[in-house]
């Protein structure tokens, strides 16, 4: 900015003095009698003339340059941080004053649509806004006004980005990468609501492109969500985390009728599991992720059992169970003094969370009965 103050100063006073120069030549002009003296006189305006469109020319091209790359500097961006974070509990307070589901959900569009983009880092910042939020968006109510909201949040990244379409390929890559993931994750939960499935789009994510932890975290846990889903509905149960459906499915395998779908249905276990297992080693100490992988890995390894001949891995799936149940008891405690008793006192999302490791309690005691 300094040194833009200067070049403007400097072309005011070399267009000052030009002016002076001109003035001068103009009045000696008059004064000029032999064709020569006026000749000469008439090619020094000339050049000076030349010499000052020459000069704002070049500045103009000068700042026009200096504009476009500071419209596409990337420099320091959030979306090629490989040490980001997020703040969870931070985050949390941000809805605390939120006690229905409307309250928290037009904060939470709020929160995802109010960025302006100006230039590429600040596009990039509001990219990770949304990959950093996007976490909430499981516990929005998917209603007319919520897919409205979500096609306007898709409909204003994707007009933000034709801003910047004549950038270099690999910020245009880098991009696209990141809002198809956005996309996604909001199609899943779509799915999820809807309680259908189809095959995995998570997969035309080319993941490795990916560098910001959080944006990795999220794209490993809704691939591992994706693929223990569609095991999940090969076994034909509107619920498969019930005693009774637990114990019917594991005499299905026992007897051989889910033969044909057992290679499937493990294989699709496997994606499931390694892909939390990424997504857990990138948590390191972030206990609301750690709280979702954990019971995601708890799902997958009580799965995994049902198809399995022998019950020698019982105690295992217990202990991840347990840890599932512990990480989420943390959260409540942590952020909520354990405000799970306080009922009169809960804001929306802790009374999500409440909800959260009741439905992780459940799953352990139907378990444990088989």
């Amino acid at each position: 900015m300094k040194q833009n103050k200067i070049a403007v100063a400097g072309i005011v006073v070399v267009t000052i003095l030009s002016l002076l120069c001109s003035w001068f030549a103009i009045t000696l002009w008059g004064n000029a009698d032999s064709f020569s003296d006026k000749f000469g006189i008439l090619l020094s305006v000339f050049s000076i003339v030349i010499s000052v469109v020459a000069l704002v020319y070049a500045m103009i091209t000068y700042y026009s340059i200096d504009s476009v790359q500071s419209m596409n500097s990337m420099e320091g961006n959030v979306l090629c941080n490989t040490k980001y974070s997020v703040a969870y509990p931070e985050s949390i307070q941000y809805f605390e004053d939120c006690i229905t589901e409307e309250e928290f959900q037009s904060k939470l569009f709020n929160l995802l649509l109010y960025k302006k983009s100006v230039d590429c880092k600040q596009y990039a910042e509001h990219i990770q806004c949304v990959i950093d939020n996007i976490i909430w968006i499981a516990y929005a109510n998917h209603n007319n006004s919520f897919y409205k909201k979500c096609n306007e949040l898709l409909g204003k990244l994707n007009s933000d980005k034709q801003k910047f379409k004549y950038i270099n390929s690999g910020l245009n890559c880098l991009f696209d990468e990141n809002i198809k993931l956005i996309s996604y994750v909001i199609n899943y939960q779509n799915q999820r609501i809807e309680n259908s499935v189809a095959i995995s789009r998570l997969e035309n994510i080319r993941g490795r492109s990916i560098e910001n932890p959080v944006a990795q975290i999220t794209f490993y846990n809704y691939l591992g969500l994706e693929y223990r889903k569609r095991a999940d509905k090969l076994l034909g149960f509107k619920n498969i985390f019930t005693s009774e459906n637990m114990k019917k499915i594991i005499e299905k395998f026992q007897n051989g009728e889910y033969q044909k779908e057992k290679a499937h249905y493990l294989a699709l276990l496997d994606i499931a599991e390694k892909s939390f297992m990424k997504a857990f080693t990138i948590t390191d100490d972030d206990m609301i992720w750690k709280g979702y992988i954990s019971y995601n890995l708890a799902r997958v390894k009580v799965m995994r059992y049902l198809a399995s001949t022998d019950n020698c891995d019982k105690i295992d799936v217990i202990d991840c169970l347990e840890r599932a149940v512990s990480d989420r008891d943390n959260i409540l405690y942590f952020i909520w003094s354990d405000a799970e008793s306080l009922p009169e006192k809960q804001s929306f999302l802790n009374q999500k969370f409440c909800e959260e490791l009741t439905r992780a309690k459940n799953l352990i005691a139907e378990f444990r009965k088989l």
